[in-house]
């Protein structure tokens, strides 16, 4: 009998796998949910979804990635870890700290209840650990421990909620739960694997918050844009139904975000590697082909919403799901957009050209909260803001890539 041949523990394709299965894993929990509470249930769950997706890409991820840089080619440190966990503990209590200032102060019908607001704070207590140790264990290219971190929390909380949805469970604070305690369990299990690798050698901890709040600037706006249909529609217009179709369409449109995002350690890997060997040649056809791809998912996204976004998101979430083709476009265009915002400011990173990044998505949010002032319309003041502010960051990023000429990167 032929064994199946199992990667090693560095090797990248643990990460392939991991992402997979999260992706996949997320989107079917997300269709479960919704198909169970209904339209308006699952508004209120996109309003806590939301706050997730926020607060983990925008405040937690760029400590993992800070984490990454400063531990790649030193023995694992625990000190590292410790001091990012720490950092970590401080951005989860201020965030918690900051919702429920939020809730309180915001419409009575789009509040999020007692259950969700503990359950996020599960959250973000998992990603206080969860992300420093990822951090640790990429730096230290233990990809397969890597890989168990982020595949036992997409698969734990799509078990959960499978069983809940079977025993017809109709109400959004134990779904809300799931997420929670399988962030905090993912975050243990982290802690775990990163004890192992300890090592009494003091890591490079010096300035730590520091480096880590210019990066979370950029993604913090990035996240605030890509979510606000959903933030804008439930919370700010307290309007459930409508965020509720709304998480449907970004969740069903976003899946070219996924492919991309996929792709990222690619390309990016690829064209620094080109500029730092000072190959103009390879560097522009690298950027052109990723340009070629970007625009084509874009393209697809636009027109694939335009044509099948009503009947595909019936299909997908039920009948209590029912969505004009005018809020399919403006979605679609909005995602697209983003789609387009964001692998340009990654090809930025790749040029060394990304300073000003937070600075370009701090302007673009700027912008997209006029509409969302201004306007009367719940769809249109949910969706605008997106395909405005996304807008602003792609052109402004896309004009600093061509302005100037690549030089060999320092190191």
């Amino acid at each position: 009998m032929n064994r199946v041949a199992v990667p090693p523990p560095r090797s990248p394709v643990w990460i392939a796998l991991s992402a997979s299965l999260g992706g996949v894993a997320t989107y079917v929990m997300l269709v479960v949910v919704g198909r169970v509470l209904g339209a308006e249930e699952y508004g209120s769950f996109s309003v806590f979804w939301s706050a997730v997706l926020i607060v983990s890409f925008g405040l937690f991820l760029p400590v993992e990635q800070i984490v990454a840089r400063r531990q790649a080619g030193r023995p694992a440190s625990f000190d590292l870890f410790a001091a990012a966990t720490r950092l970590g503990a401080g951005l989860a209590a201020a965030s918690v700290v900051l919702i429920v200032v939020i809730v309180t102060a915001g419409p009575s019908a789009a509040s999020l209840s007692a259950a969700t607001l503990i359950a996020f704070a599960l959250a973000a207590a998992g990603f206080a650990v969860q992300f420093p140790a990822r951090g640790l264990l990429a730096g230290t290219h233990r990809m397969s421990g890597y890989a168990s971190v982020i595949t036992l929390d997409s698969m734990a909380r799509l078990a959960a909620i499978v069983v809940l949805a079977t025993a017809g469970v109709a109400s959004v604070g134990p779904y809300a739960a799931s997420i929670g305690l399988s962030a905090l369990l993912a975050g243990l299990v982290g802690l775990v694997l990163c004890r192992r690798g300890d090592s009494q050698q003091p890591g490079p901890v010096a300035g730590l918050a520091r480096e880590t709040s210019g990066l979370s600037l950029a993604m913090l706006c990035m996240q605030v844009l890509v979510n606000s249909p959903m933030l804008i529609a439930g919370f700010v217009c307290a309007d459930p139904l409508a965020a509720g179709h709304l998480l449907a369409l970004t969740t069903t449109a976003r899946l070219a975000v996924f492919v991309a995002q996929s792709g990222q350690a690619v390309y990016v890997g690829r064209i620094a590697a080109a500029t730092f060997r000072g190959d103009e040649i390879g560097r522009r056809r690298l950027i052109t082909g990723v340009g070629l791809v970007v625009t084509g998912l874009a393209t697809a996204t636009t027109a694939g919403m335009a044509l099948l976004g009503p009947a595909l998101i019936t299909l997908i979430y039920g009948d209590g799901f029912q969505v004009d083709r005018a809020e399919c476009v403006l979605v679609g265009a909005g995602i697209a957009t983003y789609l387009i915002a964001t692998v340009a400011n990654d090809v930025a990173v790749a040029l060394e050209r990304h300073q000003r990044a937070g600075t370009t998505w701090l302007v673009g949010l700027g912008l997209a909260s006029i509409p969302a002032l201004l306007m009367d319309d719940t769809i249109l003041r949910s969706t605008i803001p997106l395909l405005v502010g996304t807008a602003a960051a792609a052109v402004v990023t896309l004009t600093r890539l061509r302005g100037g000429r690549s030089s060999r990167m320092k190191v």
